[in-house]
């Protein structure tokens, strides 16, 4: 597998990441080039339900630039998901009142 970032060869190594003011020490995908971690899904929900990350929750007013409708994310989150200007994202409804956004 290679890396999104910058294409270097992803390996397996013990690793620390922090999220929502949790370590959490396991083996993940890490590219040998930038550094940079992925881990798989299941670490993913795993760090979710036991972190502060399942209580976060975001308030904001929808805005419009030009004729297309924005929302902006906080902080918090843009630092959270490594959110940068050109970065994809896909986007699903769930139902009525809810969709998903997820991030390549």
């Amino acid at each position: 597998m290679e890396c999104l970032r910058c294409d270097g060869k992803l390996e397996k190594k013990l690793a620390t990441i922090e999220a929502g003011g949790i370590s959490f020490t396991d083996e993940y995908f890490v590219c040998s080039k930038c550094g940079k971690m992925y881990p798989t899904k299941d670490q993913i929900k795993k760090m979710y339900e036991s972190s502060s990350l399942r209580k976060l929750s975001f308030e904001r007013k929808i805005s419009m630039s030009g004729r297309t409708y924005v929302i902006r994310v906080p902080q918090t989150l843009e630092k959270l998901y490594e959110i940068q200007v050109g970065k994809k994202v896909k986007i699903a409804p769930l139902d009525a009142k809810r969709m998903l956004v997820e991030f390549e």
